[in-house]
């Protein structure tokens, strides 16, 4: 789930991969799966791939499962977003709407503003890269007179 909530559920595979997971484990001991989640936005991760498996490829989550996952209304917004974009052409995706599909994806603001602030700094990750590259050139440039360097890049 964490894998495919990255790359914006892009491939049909991981969609299956999580409906095998459910078909190969139908005991699964779902509180301990949650409580190992700790936080919010990894359960709600857990809820996208949930969501997105099920409705994409009838995946069998257990209804009280899968009705705690539509409660979550970001998560099912999103597996509703993943679905209607599964099978468009992958240079669609990048720049703006790949950082605000991660921003949903985060509980808190504060979370997603330092998503944003990190994806802008840093231009050269894949995420980052086409129209994002080009707007935060200028921030990008400021941001690495201001890192810090090892003492052996510094020679007299």
């Amino acid at each position: 789930c964490v894998h495919g909530c990255k790359h914006m559920w892009q491939s049909l595979s991981w969609s299956i991969d999580v409906a095998t997971l459910l078909e190969r484990h139908p005991d699964l001991d779902w509180d301990s799966v949650f409580s190992q989640c700790g936080a919010e936005d990894l359960r709600r991760i857990i809820y996208l791939g949930l969501n997105v498996a099920c409705s994409v490829v009838d995946a069998r989550v257990p209804p009280e499962i899968l009705k705690r996952s539509r409660q979550d209304s970001a998560a099912a917004a999103l597996a509703r977003q993943v679905k209607a974009e599964l099978f468009q052409h992958k240079g669609e995706r990048g720049g703006m709407r790949f950082i605000r599909f991660q921003c949903r994806m985060k509980s808190r603001r504060i979370d997603a503003a330092r998503f944003c602030l990190r994806t802008l700094s840093n231009p050269s990750l894949t995420e980052g890269r086409g129209v994002i590259q080009y707007l935060a050139y200028p921030f990008y440039l400021t941001s690495r007179l201001f890192r810090r360097r090892s003492p052996s890049t510094f020679r007299p």
